[in-house]
């Protein structure tokens, strides 16, 4: 049976109606500006996954930073929440263990603030409304192809409105745009909900059209905030397939790693690159090797390897340590 949207997801929990039928908590819920946002509710049926009480994956983190704790904040999409895998296999969990691996006697925690489907747009308010209150050392930021989607529709704004659209946005299409939605709320795809996916409006043509300036000055505008909360910034640069002309996608996945590449000379971001040095193979969204579980996923297998690439990394450019600067932002 499907329900509407205010009986099945009421902000902060699933709405009486579920609750009565024992339907277990969304894995997300609406947010006012974010479009969405992990519910803290969550957990997985097996119970080896959860979201805590701020609204992150993994246990419970207290905002005030101990002293003498070193804070790691990973952000970024679905490739960093590691849809798929459990909790102590994501690799911001492998990225933690890896790090207290090469840094014995280190007081260092690292925490999992990605959100499956985000964009750098959902980004920065995550970093400002979630993140800053942490007093983070170390923002770790992995993209893959989130911000190329955007890209698919004309004339793009730098807050890409052709693209998303409100939780609550009423549906067209009368009675059959009504049910239409109720199925999506029940597949419990929140990309079915956030995101306009009339293939009518979809065109290869309009990605060469949109420059990549909404998404270079979105990561310019978080790495500059994060450094204003005292953080350093580390992007990671990911694997993705060769770009090609039959290939619009890759070609802007590749277009965004050279802007990033800009972005970390202009502002002192580091970059790791996970190409070539992370096995990678694939054919449209399959992936060919067993380090990832389609064309952006890894497995955990791949997790443990990437996250061993970027704790190295870390540790040889000297980046675990307390911010110098004092704050900017509380």
């Amino acid at each position: 049976m499907i329900f509407g949207n205010r009986a099945l997801l009421q902000t902060g929990y699933p709405g009486r109606i579920a609750r009565w039928l024992g339907c277990p908590p969304s894995v997300v819920r609406p947010h006012p500006y974010a479009l969405y946002e992990l519910n803290p509710a969550w957990r997985s049926a097996d119970g080896n996954s959860m979201h805590n009480s701020l609204g992150f994956r993994g246990p419970e983190v207290s905002v005030a930073k101990p002293e003498g704790r070193l804070r790691i904040v990973c952000m970024g999409e679905s490739s960093t929440y590691c849809t798929g895998l459990n909790d102590v296999s994501t690799y911001p969990y492998r990225l933690g263990e890896h790090l207290k691996r090469l840094k014995p006697g280190v007081d260092l925690e690292v925490i999992n603030a990605g959100v499956a489907g985000y964009t750098s747009i959902e980004n920065i308010l995550r970093l400002l409304f979630n993140v800053v209150p942490l007093s983070p050392d170390l923002i770790v930021y992995y993209y893959t192809h989130n911000d190329v989607h955007p890209r698919w529709y004309d004339g793009l704004s730098r807050d890409y409105r052709e693209y998303s659209c409100s939780w609550f946005e009423p549906p067209s299409g009368g009675v059959s745009g009504w049910q239409k939605k109720r199925h999506k709320l029940a597949t419990a795809y929140v990309g079915n909900i956030v995101r306009r996916r009339d293939k009518r409006l979809r065109s290869a043509r309009h990605i060469a059209g949109n420059r990549p300036d909404a998404f270079r000055a979105n990561l310019s505008a978080l790495a500059l905030l994060a450094k204003a909360a005292g953080a350093s910034v580390v992007f990671v640069n990911p694997n993705y397939r060769p770009p090609n002309s039959d290939d619009p996608a890759a070609h802007a996945v590749w277009e965004h790693r050279r802007v990033v590449e800009d972005i970390g000379e202009r502002v002192g971001a580091s970059i790791v690159d996970l190409n070539g040095r992370l096995d990678y193979s694939a054919v449209g969204n399959r992936s060919l090797n067993d380090n990832y579980r389609d064309a952006v996923h890894f497995t955990g297998k791949g997790a443990d390897a990437a996250a061993r690439i970027i704790a190295e990394e870390i540790v040889d450019r000297d980046l675990l340590r307390a911010g110098a600067a004092k704050p900017l932002l509380y």
